[in-house]
């Protein structure tokens, strides 16, 4: 399966409508050939500066004792 890059998609969308999985080219033509679908957008993360380290120090603590039980944390994501 061929993809797109990331940074041609706008392109792209401007040039072609969907309609459910169907893609329509400019001139009102069913495009067979391409499938569109539209997923969720979602939420990429990353640290700033000592934004690592912290997050460590607060997981593993002073000493060894644990500040943060990721558990827990994940336990409350369920």
């Amino acid at each position: 399966m061929e993809t797109v890059r990331d940074s041609s998609i706008d392109k792209i969308l401007e040039k072609f409508n969907y309609l459910d999985d169907v893609v329509i080219d400019p001139n009102g033509e069913i495009v067979d050939w391409l499938e569109g679908s539209e997923s969720e957008p979602y939420l990429t993360t990353k640290f700033h500066g000592e934004g690592r380290a912290k997050l460590r120090d607060a997981i593993i603590g002073l000493n060894g004792a644990n500040e943060i039980d990721v558990r827990k944390v994940l336990e409350l994501e369920g």
